[in-house]
């Protein structure tokens, strides 16, 4: 590959202004490279067109003031000494005149030529240094080009390899976000299930059975969470109280030293009903139940029971 250094001597081989040592090296170089042989033959045949089309020039003043310059700095031959007789004609001075004026008109042509070959070469030299110029020029921004599209190429290759790795993160992180939105699940499903395995445990069942004359066959069930302070009542066949009585349930705690009222209940027309109670005051331990029959409204708080019982059981 022809470098630029090479590029700039083979223009100035071209043009002939290479010399000594600096010519012989590059004429090495040019019996070794076929490249570099066609560049300067590429030159030499361009200065060759350029010097035959160049536009033809009237010269200008200041360069016809060089030229004469020119011509007086010349050396002209000398003349022999004429030795001339006493007496001579005019005519035959014009044939010497007339030689004169000749020869200093070629002396004037032959300055003129070798200025104006000068002008040309230094003309080509120019047209020469510009050609490798443009050239340069373009192939270095053919270089750039090829440059950046390797590296719009490399860009959007990198680009596309991030969006597959960005698409296959979100894929993952959403295989994980349903995962674990399973896995609570079933964490919430197990606690669940473990909350309602301990709240069975811990449940207190008692059955109740009737302890009045007028109803022997009431029955009543009652389930009492203790974590919760609340439960369940529930009967069937039992008789409506008496005129201005109603039925009050209790819960009957060791600890307590007066069992804990539950709350007054109704009994509908079939003897049967459900109500959820709640103590009027915390009970740690719920042994058994019972139900009484205490005046309209039922016992004062916290008063204990004051009528007789009709239901109990544990």
């Amino acid at each position: 590959m022809i470098d630029e250094r090479q590029q700039e001597q083979a223009a100035l081989y071209v043009l002939d202004l290479l010399e000594g040592a600096e010519r012989l090296a590059f004429e090495a170089e040019l019996a070794q490279s076929a490249e570099l042989r066609q560049l300067v033959a590429e030159l030499r045949d361009a200065s060759s067109h350029l010097a035959f089309n160049a536009p033809a020039v009237s010269p200008t003043a200041e360069l016809k003031a060089r030229i004469l310059a020119q011509i007086a700095r010349t050396p002209q031959p000398a003349l022999a000494p004429v030795i001339r007789p006493a007496v001579f004609s005019l005519t035959r001075l014009l044939p010497w005149a007339a030689a004169a004026a000749i020869a200093i008109g070629c002396a004037w042509l032959a300055g003129l030529y070798q200025v104006s070959s000068l002008e040309n070469r230094l003309l080509r030299n120019e047209q020469a240094l510009a050609d490798l110029a443009l050239r340069s020029a373009r192939n270095q921004l053919e270089a750039e080009r090829v440059l950046a599209k390797h590296q719009l190429g490399t860009a959007e290759v990198r680009a596309e390899s991030a969006q597959r790795e960005l698409d296959r993160a979100r894929e993952l992180l959403a295989g994980l976000k349903d995962q674990m939105l399973d896995e609570q699940q079933k964490f919430a499903a197990a606690e669940a299930r473990h909350r309602r395995e301990a709240d069975l445990a811990q449940l207190k069942i008692a059955t109740l059975a009737s302890l009045a004359g007028n109803s022997p066959e009431a029955l009543a069930v009652a389930v009492w969470n203790p974590a919760r302070q609340e439960g369940v009542f529930k009967f069937a066949r039992m008789a409506k109280p008496a005129e201005g009585r109603d039925y009050e349930l209790w819960v009957i705690d060791p600890t307590l030293p007066k069992p804990v009222s539950a709350g007054v209940f109704a009994v509908g027309p079939d003897g049967e009903g459900r109500v959820v109670f709640h103590a009027e005051s915390p009970v740690s331990q719920a042994a058994r139940f019972a139900v009484t029959s205490e005046l309209k409204g039922g016992s004062p708080p916290h008063s204990g029971p004051h009528g007789p019982a009709v239901m109990a059981g544990d």
